[in-house]
């Protein structure tokens, strides 16, 4: 029988223990002894608790580490590294996790390698890893319905699709798993790849000048954000150019559908050139992409007037289009946040604007609007509400409801079918504000889908692999070939 020592003596219990177990017991202790931090034998370090282990594991703690810092950044918010740590790192360390690191271990468990024993440390690593596989892949798992149901939901939504060259599922688990260190993709280290070589930039509008912005609430109002652009009186646009022609279903030639899409940047800054997705893959597959400048509001501007200068940077497109070789008649509004309420705006408001040469979205050759989680506004006069106002909602709140989309949705026939994609922890543009605009969508019988992502934030399409990613690509190719629309 074997002795252990309680207080008050000795007290015989269980079975007789054998050499190897008194090993073993001799090796936990020195291995990793938890309740009262000790010295002994050997070099140590404190983990866990109060175990100690030894220095040879130290390697080990700190990639587990690692692990749990990029997982801690993937779940928050705000951090724009939030999003690679999420998009671009959690599928590869999955995979490493999965098929490398939990293998090895049990390899060398199985053949009695020491390192590998399951004594206390090694238990509690695997307990710990295993906390962190399920982190890493948890966001796929709450999402993965609404990826594999995303076909038919828009299908019903906008109709059928016939897209040229399309992405045959909404999800690659392998290339998430595999390759999603790759930002951008098969495309090189920025949003238009090869084709940022050959675009061709003009100017649409000139001779606008900086403004003086009054302090609201106390606060001075400057265009200080590291990526706002510097001041010009002019404005410029981009085109980018498909490299072949776009294909018709049957395979003959046409030309090419025109993205039409307005950048993000809290109107504060950001430039025509900010695309947080792959315009590659469209133009790839006969697409172009033209990106305006607007005027920032603190250089003096209200939303009026940058809708203004987006509906002249249309015209200008408009007007060039069959000289570039694009379809004038095939048009589809993009934008993302402060972009997306632009994009929003402009095409919920055409029947107010009497100047234009089209008197109406459909006459003008929009076929759709893709809001990428675009500011909706809130029903109060905060900060953004009086500078995109030019503070007249102070005096006349109902000027609040001027600049929200969703006091703007009319009717199917002057509010443009919509689909909008958007992250349930978005702390910059609140989910719910989605969910109520595409609530009176439905109430006024507008063609119109909201891709819900659970537990992702802003600029959620970050990172060309990511569930995100893959699922944007994905409903935007459909909605711009449907045939509904």
């Amino acid at each position: 029988m074997s002795a252990v020592e309680v207080e008050g003596g000795n007290q015989l219990v269980g079975e007789p223990l054998t050499a190897s177990e008194y090993d073993a017991r001799e090796y936990e202790d020195k291995e990793c002894r938890c309740g009262g931090c000790r010295s002994e034998e050997g070099w140590f370090m404190v983990c866990l608790c109060c175990c100690r282990v030894k220095l040879n594991r130290l390697i080990e703690i700190f990639l587990l580490g690692c692990v749990f810092l990029n997982i801690v950044l993937a779940y928050q918010p705000l951090l724009p590294s939030g999003l690679l740590a999420r998009n671009a790192n959690s599928g590869i360390l999955w995979t490493l996790v999965s098929f490398v690191y939990v293998p090895l271990m049990a390899f060398g468990a199985n053949r009695g390698v020491e390192y590998c024993k399951c004594g206390r440390f090694r238990v509690g690593m695997f307990l710990a890893v295993a906390i962190a596989w399920v982190l890493l892949i948890l966001p796929i798992l709450l999402n993965i319905s609404e990826a594999r149901g995303l076909e038919h939901s828009l299908q019903d939504a906008i109709g059928k699709s016939n897209s040229p060259d399309p992405q045959g599922s909404s999800f690659h688990f392998f290339r998430w798993m595999l390759s999603s260190r790759q930002v951008w993709g098969p495309y090189g280290d920025n949003t238009a790849g090869k084709y940022k070589e050959t675009k061709e930039t003009y100017t649409f509008m000139t001779g606008l000048v900086e403004r003086k912005v009054p302090d609201i609430d106390g606060r001075k109002i400057v265009c200080d954000s590291p990526t706002a652009r510097a001041f010009s009186g002019n404005l410029e646009l981009d085109v980018y150019r498909p490299e072949k022609p776009y294909k018709v279903p049957g395979g003959a030639d046409a030309k090419s559908p025109i993205v039409f899409f307005v950048h993000g940047g809290a109107w504060v800054s950001n430039d025509k050139d900010t695309i947080s997705w792959s315009i590659a893959y469209l133009l790839e597959r006969g697409y172009a992409v033209v990106s305006p400048q607007y005027m920032y509001t603190c250089w003096g501007y209200s939303w009026l007037e940058m809708n203004e200068q987006i509906h002249t940077a249309f015209n200008y497109m408009r007007a060039n289009a069959t000289k570039w070789g694009f379809d004038e008649n095939r048009i589809f509004v993009m934008g993302e946040s402060a972009g997306g309420h632009l994009a929003l705006m402009f095409s919920y408001t055409f029947d107010t604007h009497t100047t234009l040469p089209c008197s109406t979205w459909k006459g003008c050759g929009i076929r759709a609007v893709y809001d990428l989680y675009g500011a909706k506004g809130s029903p109060n006069c905060g900060l953004f509400e009086k500078l995109l106002t030019n503070k007249t909602c102070v005096d006349s709140p109902e000027h609040v409801d001027m600049i929200r989309p969703v006091k703007n949705v009319k009717n199917a026939t002057l509010t443009p079918p919509t689909v909008t994609i958007h992250g349930t922890w978005d702390l910059l543009v609140r989910y719910p504000t989605s969910v109520e605009m595409h609530d009176e969508l439905e109430k006024a019988g507008v063609k119109h889908h909201l891709i819900t992502l659970r537990t992702y934030p802003h600029v959620l399409e970050y990172g060309y692999y990511g569930l995100p990613g893959q699922m944007n690509r994905y409903a935007m190719e459909r909605v711009l070939a449907a045939e509904g629309l």
